[in-house]
């Protein structure tokens, strides 16, 4: 597995070359990895950084850059084995850049939480923060950063993958987390249910079975349209849309946990996925979630609110027409098909504020490629 480049002009359809990056290293020892997979691609300041999961003696976190997509530069490792998902973000964060990792061992990883580093010179790394870890369920085994968090007026958006461990082997989910603006490392809320896991066949079999593990996302400003890539079971790159409201905004379902002052919230929000497999593209929805907490922790809460919710929806009935052809309500967003068969999507762009101006191309994302 090595990196290389590809480019589109709608996200969709992909260029990719025949040969692999070839880094331009001050240290042949660094620069000749064997394999490099898991790329993140982030703008800060003036270039682009490239983090994958570099060999080094085990897996680790490379770090390179390029200005133009043509020439590219590898600097230090950023940690000692073993470690993957380096995740940066795409601006300094009181002077120093940051950084998510999952410190990790040479084999299938049975745990693994998520970490936050700082550098002054993203080259030596330190103040390493816990950020969070697994916690049940879909996300009970181990978690990593996908891809580069969004900055909102909330918080950082950051879509993350979890590892459940089933009598199958394992089982990747995608799900998300509200991190402090400030203090990265702390988490304000974090999903209850996944966001999406693997149900499709191109996301249930391949080269690793039962695997939707998100990389990348590009965020119109305007709109705040999320276009999610995740690789599905390890052999195709895939395509999901959401909005950021209506994952940032689902916070006022949270529920405290006891001893704790990590919050979650459920998501209430329809996400389209199209789904790349060669030249073929298929749609499909992901249902929707409802407000749900910790039963062991909230189970008191939860029965008072699910008895007012069986009042409301009494009520609700009683003033519906009785007539058997009352059309039910959908939950399922509109499809815009004609948009998705042209390909139409928007660009990424960081912080999502006021004024922030949309770059207009994404010609240049790296993907990992078997070569």
């Amino acid at each position: 597995m090595q990196l290389h480049n590809g480019r589109s002009k709608n996200g969709i359809n992909w260029e990719i070359d025949n040969q692999r990056i070839s880094f331009i290293c001050d240290d042949p020892e660094i620069g000749n990895f064997i394999y490099g997979y898991d790329p993140r691609v982030c703008w800060i300041e003036d270039r682009y950084y490239v983090t994958w999961c570099n060999c080094y003696h085990g897996p680790t976190i490379g770090v390179g850059y390029t200005y133009d997509f043509k020439e590219f530069y590898q600097l230090e490792n950023a940690f000692l084995p073993f470690n993957r998902n380096g995740v940066l973000f795409p601006r300094k964060i009181k002077g120093k850049y940051a950084i998510l990792s999952r410190p990790s061992d040479n084999r299938h990883t049975p745990f693994g939480d998520i970490f936050y580093s700082e550098s002054s010179d993203i080259c030596h790394w330190g103040k390493h923060r816990h950020v969070m870890s697994p916690r049940g369920r879909w996300q009970s085994t181990k978690i990593g950063a996908g891809p580069i968090p969004i900055e909102t007026i909330e918080g950082w958006l950051l879509i993350y993958h979890g590892v459940l461990t089933s009598c199958n082997g394992f089982v990747y989910s995608m799900g998300a987390a509200l991190l402090d603006i400030d203090e990265p490392w702390k988490v304000l809320y974090r999903t209850e249910p996944y966001l999406l896991s693997p149900q499709e066949l191109y996301e249930c079999v391949g080269d690793t079975p039962n695997v939707v593990f998100p990389c990348a996302a590009l965020c119109d400003a305007p709109t705040g349209r999320i276009a999610i890539y995740y690789g599905g079971a390890d052999t195709v790159t895939c395509l999901a849309f959401t909005q950021v409201d209506e994952i940032v905004i689902v916070k006022e379902y949270y529920y405290e946990r006891r001893a704790s002052w990590v919050k979650s919230f459920a998501i209430a929000a329809s996400v389209v996925v199209v789904v790349a497999i060669g030249s073929v593209f298929g749609v499909r929805y992901l249902k929707q979630y409802y407000p749900a907490g910790d039963i062991a922790m909230v189970a008191e809460e939860k029965a008072v609110a699910e008895e007012a919710t069986r009042e409301e929806v009494l009520m609700e009935e009683e003033a519906l027409p009785t007539e058997e052809s009352a059309e039910e309500p959908a939950l399922a967003m509109e499809v815009d098909e004609e948009a998705i068969s042209e390909g139409a999507i928007h660009e990424s762009v960081y912080p999502l504020e006021e004024g922030t101006t949309v770059r207009e191309h994404i010609e240049d994302i790296i993907f990992s490629y078997k070569g």
